[in-house]
């Protein structure tokens, strides 16, 4: 995996999130989180790094 888009999907009314990372190579999902913002992601780069996956791209989506 060398270039990942990350996306932050409101689900229902009371202001949940759901943070959802795709493989732009293949696209796969490869995370749904609950929240969002650096929490969301945490854990999910901590185990890319393990992995020693390197990351060379990252596309994100801001709400206007």
């Amino acid at each position: 995996m060398k270039q990942l888009a990350i996306d932050e999907v409101h689900v229902g009314k009371l202001h949940r999130f759901l943070t959802l990372a795709y493989d732009l190579d293949s696209g796969a999902i490869v995370l749904v989180s609950k929240g969002r913002g650096q929490k969301a992601l945490t854990a999910f780069f901590s185990r890319l790094k393990r992995a020693g996956v390197f990351i060379q791209a990252v596309a994100t989506s801001r709400p206007c």
